[in-house]
């Protein structure tokens, strides 16, 4: 016998055709409910609203008037005066308006859920007080992550958007001024453990232009950093980097500097992974160690990279070159300014646990020695590389530089070197004669 003439089969058949028809009709009477109902009568649910707000984000919320109608087949609420309290009990954050399209999974999940909330023209205050606590908009922020509950729900909503927001920063432990970003555009769209969001937003003019940050992120739990990955994207088309560190810490010192960067960051189990920045700097000085002089850069340009794991790391750059200022000094009135024209390099260094060896590559498109020899003065050196490039002061052009070595049990096991070389010349000194005017290929190991 067929399995659809089965007299089993028929009969849940038509069970299942009675299901569908009492939840068709059963949504169509819930939909009518609430447009002939509830709706016109929005006014009179206003208490119940705001508490179910405030059960959801775990904050008290009132409302000073709610104004409904329909997007599509979704309920549409405009609501007014909206004010959020904080734990004490004041005033933390008011709305004029907040537009709230309600989505039909809140049935589901038993809970508020938005297809969209869009807040117009709030003003937000952010605080970190002398001990090093945040608050935002006077509440204070749990950095063990008791306070994750807005968060949260935050995630669980299906689009959020933020429009002509002004933002205060006010960081009394740096005792900086307040920094105030205006016309701060913000969107975040949630699909299930996919979080992606945009920020735009306007310093004053002698800071920066627009910043434009975006992200995309995997992660469920605000708690448990572990638990996110993805990659972020900010771009700035000017910035007086030095202005910067009123708020922010550099890891070198930067008395002045100017430019534009679009930087784009890899995190992966809340660890940070990965960093590509494209440079274009004008202007700079920057000091990369306390002993050593600042270093003058008239400009900067190029892609430089860089990622870390447990095993090693890598540096890279592409088209990457820098001219230096002018010396001011009288005594070096005579010497030229430093330049690098563009070049490409690769560095990998691996370091496995356990006692493993050491292994490391390094490739470069081409390498100006006499510019190398020049920078080294500024540069985080070792004492013998450093003598040497002041003792034998190489000149000449390097290219398709490959550099491979083993290092382990604290000797160099292995290398390899390739590398063409053009008008090479070093200094003579007490052990070596000299040589100028070398042109030729080198391949050892």
């Amino acid at each position: 016998m067929p399995v659809l003439a089965h007299p089993l089969t028929g009969r849940i058949w038509r069970i299942a055709v009675r299901i569908f028809w009492l939840l068709y009709f059963g949504f169509v009477l819930l939909i009518l409910a609430l447009r002939y109902l509830l709706l016109p009568n929005i006014e009179n649910y206003r208490s119940e609203i705001a508490h179910q707000v405030s059960r959801a984000i775990g904050l008290s919320v009132s409302i000073g008037r709610i104004d409904a109608s329909w997007a599509g087949i979704d309920p549409d609420l405009m609501l007014s005066d909206v004010v959020i309290a904080g734990r004490d009990g004041r005033p933390a954050l008011a709305f004029t308006r907040v537009h709230g399209i309600l989505s039909w999974s809140s049935i589901a999940h038993l809970g508020l859920r938005l297809r969209l909330l869009q807040v117009d023209e709030p003003t937000l205050h952010l605080r970190r007080d002398r001990d090093g606590r945040f608050y935002v908009a006077g509440i204070a922020i749990d950095r063990a992550g008791g306070d994750s509950d807005v968060g949260d729900w935050v995630l669980a909503q299906q689009e959020i958007r933020v429009q002509g927001a002004t933002v205060v920063w006010e960081d009394t432990q740096r005792q900086a001024p307040p920094l105030i970003l205006e016309a701060v555009n913000f969107s975040l769209a949630n699909h299930g453990h996919r979080h992606r969001f945009g920020l735009t937003a306007l310093p004053p003019p002698a800071l920066a232009a627009r910043i434009d940050l975006r992200g995309d992120f995997r992660g469920k739990d605000l708690g448990r950093a572990e638990s996110w990955s993805g990659q972020a994207f900010v771009k700035v088309d000017y910035a007086d980097l030095a202005v910067w560190q009123t708020w922010l810490d550099y890891p070198i010192a930067l008395p002045h500097g100017r430019g534009a960067v679009r930087a784009w960051a890899g995190f992966a189990k809340g660890k940070f992974q990965d960093l590509t920045a494209d440079l274009s700097l004008d202007d700079v000085s920057l000091r990369l160690a306390e002993d050593l002089p600042a270093l003058q850069l008239r400009s900067f340009s190029g892609r430089v990279g860089g990622r870390i794991s447990a095993e090693g790391l890598s540096v890279n750059g592409s088209q990457v070159a820098l001219l230096t200022h002018l010396p001011e000094s009288e005594a070096a009135r005579s010497a030229r300014p430093i330049r690098v024209e563009p070049t490409d390099f690769h560095l990998d260094w691996q370091h496995p646990s356990g006692g493993a060896a050491q292994r490391g590559h390094f490739t470069a498109s081409k390498l100006e020695l006499g510019a190398l020899a020049s920078l080294a003065a500024y540069l985080p050196l070792d004492t013998g590389p450093r003598q040497a490039l002041q003792d034998f002061a190489p000149r000449g052009q390097i290219s398709q530089l490959q550099v491979a070595w083993v290092r382990g049990g604290g000797r160099l096991q292995s290398y390899s070197l390739k590398t063409r070389f053009d008008e090479l010349a070093l200094q003579a000194t007490n052990s070596f004669p000299g040589a100028s005017g070398l042109s030729g290929t080198l391949d050892a190991s």
